[in-house]
C-alpha cells in the first residue's frame, strides 16, 4: 500500500482506538511517551525558523524546523485529526551501516514526523507513517522503514493551499488555549447538530434559518451560544471542534473567519 497524506482519510480508520506498547517497532518510545526534545531539541536550534505549536491531544508541543513543518503541523492538526492516533515531532530511524574504523555501525536520520494510524485492512494493529520535508534524509532512510513495514513520504506543504492553511489556522487558534480536544467531542456534536438543523432548515425555505446562516460568524456564534445556553468563548471552542471532528464540514473553496458566514456544506458530508 502506498500511504501518503493525501491517502489517509480513504485507507485509515477514523478515531482509532489503541493501546500502545511501551515501544514501538523500531524501538522507539511509543504514543505520548514520546518526548521529541530527547532526540533534537529546539534549544539547540541557531539558525532560521523554529518554534513550538500546542498539540491538540493534551501531550507535547509540536517542535518545528522551518516554515515547511509549520504548514504540516496545521493540516495534521486540522484537516487529519480524525485519523491520527499519535503525531510525533522529529522521529530518530536508528539505521544500521558497515562498520568503518572506530565509526559507529549506525546512522540516525530524522523523520520530521511519525504518525501512528490504524489501516482499514489491518484494524488490530498500529501502523506508521513517516514524513519527511527533506529529500536526503527520506532517501537515506526509505529503504530501511520498507524493511522494517512502515509507509514513508516525501511531504511538500508548499503545494497545500493558502486558503486551506489560513481555515487551518483560523480553527488552530480558537483551539490553541485548549488541551485534549478529544475532551470536547460531546459540546462539539451538540453544535454541530445546530447548525446542520439550521442548514436543513434553510435549505427547506425557513427564512429565519436562512437569515441566521448569512451572518457572519461573529454575529452567528452568540446567537448559536444563546440557544446551547454556553458562552460565546465555548461556542468558538466547540465550532473548531465541531470542524476537526467533521460534525460539520465547510466548503473548502471559502474562508473560515469571523467576518464571514460559516460556509456549511450538505448534510450528507457530516458525522452523525
Amino acid at each position: 500500500m502506498l500511504l501518503t497524506l493525501a491517502t489517509i482519510e480513504q485507507d485509515c480508520i477514523p478515531m482509532p482506538q489503541l493501546v500502545l506498547p511501551p515501544r514501538d517497532i523500531l524501538g522507539v518510545e511509543a504514543g505520548d511517551r514520546y518526548d521529541p526534545a530527547v532526540f533534537f531539541s529546539l534549544r539547540k536550534y541557531r539558525f532560521g525558523t523554529g518554534g513550538l505549536t500546542q498539540s491538540l491531544r493534551g501531550d507535547f508541543p509540536n517542535d518545528f524546523f522551518g516554515t515547511q513543518a509549520d504548514r504540516l503541523d496545521l493540516i495534521l492538526k486540522i484537516r487529519l485529526f480524525r485519523w491520527l492516533h499519535t503525531v510525533q515531532c522529529n522521529y530518530p530511524l536508528v539505521i544500521p551501516k558497515p562498520a568503518k574504523g572506530d565509526a559507529p555501525p549506525f546512522k540516525i536520520v530524522r523523520a520530521d514526523r511519525m504518525l501512528t494510524v490504524v489501516l482499514r485492512g489491518r484494524p488490530d494493529r498500529p501502523h506508521l507513517h513517516a514524513v519527511f520535508l527533506d529529500d536526503n534524509r527520506f532517501k537515506a532512510a526509505a529503504e530501511f522503514l520498507a524493511q522494517k513495514g512502515v509507509s514513508c513520504e516525501r511531504a511538500h506543504p508548499e503545494g497545500f493551499s493558502k486558503l486551506e492553511l489560513s481555515n487551518a489556522a483560523q480553527c488552530y487558534q480558537w483551539l490553541q488555549r485548549w488541551g485534549d480536544i478529544r475532551t470536547l467531542c460531546g459540546g462539539a456534536q451538540a453544535l454541530g447538530q445546530c447548525l446542520v438543523q439550521y442548514a436543513h432548515d434553510a435549505r427547506g425555505g425557513c427564512k429565519d434559518a436562512e437569515a441566521m446562516l448569512q451572518h457572519p460568524v461573529s454575529t452567528l456564534m452568540p446567537q448559536i451560544a444563546n440557544i446551547l445556553r454556553i458562552d460565546e468563548d465555548t461556542a468558538y471552542v466547540h465550532l473548531a471542534a465541531a470542524i476537526i471532528f467533521r460534525f460539520v464540514t465547510l466548503d473548502a473553496k471559502k474562508p473560515c473567519a469571523v467576518t464571514a458566514p460559516l460556509a456549511l456544506m450538505e448534510e450528507q458530508n457530516h458525522v452523525h
